[in-house]
């Protein structure tokens, strides 16, 4: 390969999958700056973000698509290739590479309030990654004890966010082990959903509140379609949309999409999906569609395909009684945090 110019190199290595890049940083010097460098890391992600998805689903401390983990986790984000995890045993907060498994420890937050909102995403701006937390006072009723706390990758540091937050608790379906619910992050913004209310006020009205990651401003996002009501539900981003998941009264999954980011009218109904008697009395959560249409939802400790019909098509997995399975789809990647404080989270 010496002999070829080195747009045909370059080329050739952009069509490699991740496993095999990583083994050819040892062929050479040259390939090792190559495979190290920023552009180079930049454009294969513009590359597999395209092409090659994977899903990383658990049970437990068990990893059944991936790489073993010995402690158990809670995803609360993904972004860029990255996950963003809450260990349970000690709460520890990490940013794991799954691709290259190197992972970087966040320091504990500088407050005693409780977290019950997570989201993570990149500041394009600033070419920093950023976890954010909603805090609040379990001691305290009323919405001005909420704090927004934000962790800067670059400066290794958090830091609050000022001002009067209105919104008071979540209504999307949170973490069982935790409680707490992780935002959607599209378009360089984190998505929640949550209960609003004005300061001074009793009554609250259900919305999606976003946090746009460059100006580190949050605001109401768009209301919810008109016919969307549903005390379970969920907001998650499926098929490069926002979308809402709910089950109706007739025990039917509907999955609402925003066709275009931003805009109340282009919510729509995707899929109402009538499901197999035997899955009535569990909750399913959608993670993402397959090319033919199916939906990959985790349900319990497992992890399925359903058809449009919402029957099984595909399940693996333990059983459907649990509630410490997780899952996630995301794009490979060769990022690194450029923080010097990465390491191995196996060990």
């Amino acid at each position: 390969m010496e002999n070829l110019p080195e747009e045909v190199i370059l080329e050739i290595h952009l069509r490699l999958p991740i496993k095999s890049l990583l083994r050819f940083r040892c062929v050479s010097k040259p390939w090792l700056s190559l495979i190290s460098s920023p552009h180079f890391v930049d454009l294969h992600f513009q590359h597999s973000s395209l092409h090659t998805h994977r899903i990383f689903y658990f049970y437990s401390s068990e990893t059944l698509f991936q790489i073993s983990i010995s402690r158990s986790q809670c995803i609360m984000g993904y972004c860029r290739g990255f996950l963003f995890l809450e260990l349970d045993s000690d709460s520890q907060l990490v940013i794991w590479n799954p691709s290259t498994r190197v992972c970087k420890n966040i320091p504990p937050i500088p407050s005693q309030l409780s977290a019950f909102l997570y989201g993570f995403g990149y500041d394009s701006f600033t070419d920093d990654y950023l976890i954010v937390l909603a805090l609040y006072n379990s001691n305290s009723s009323s919405v001005s004890g909420t704090e927004i706390h934000i962790f800067s990758v670059r400066t290794n540091s958090w830091k609050q966010l000022e001002g009067c937050f209105t919104f008071i608790s979540p209504i999307d379906r949170p973490d069982p082990s935790t409680g707490s619910v992780a935002g959607s992050t599209l378009n360089g913004a984190i998505h929640w959903l949550a209960l609003c209310a004005e300061a001074g006020q009793a009554s609250s009205h259900a919305a999606i509140i976003s946090l746009d990651l460059t100006e580190k401003s949050l605001r109401e996002f768009v209301p919810l379609p008109g016919d969307f009501n549903y005390e379970t539900c969920e907001l998650k981003e499926l098929g490069g949309c926002l979308s809402l998941i709910g089950t109706n009264n007739s025990n039917q999954i509907e999955i609402w999409m925003m066709r275009e980011y931003g805009v109340e009218s282009s919510w729509s109904m995707h899929m109402c999906l009538s499901l197999a008697d035997e899955l009535l009395a569990y909750y399913i959560s959608p993670i993402c569609f397959t090319k033919d249409g199916q939906v990959v939802a985790v349900c319990g400790t497992s992890l399925m395909k359903l058809d449009e019909k919402g029957e099984v098509a595909e399940c693996s997995g333990h059983d459907l009684d649990g509630f410490d399975a997780d899952g996630v789809v995301y794009a490979e990647s060769l990022f690194c945090l450029r923080c010097g404080q990465e390491q191995s989270l196996e060990h």
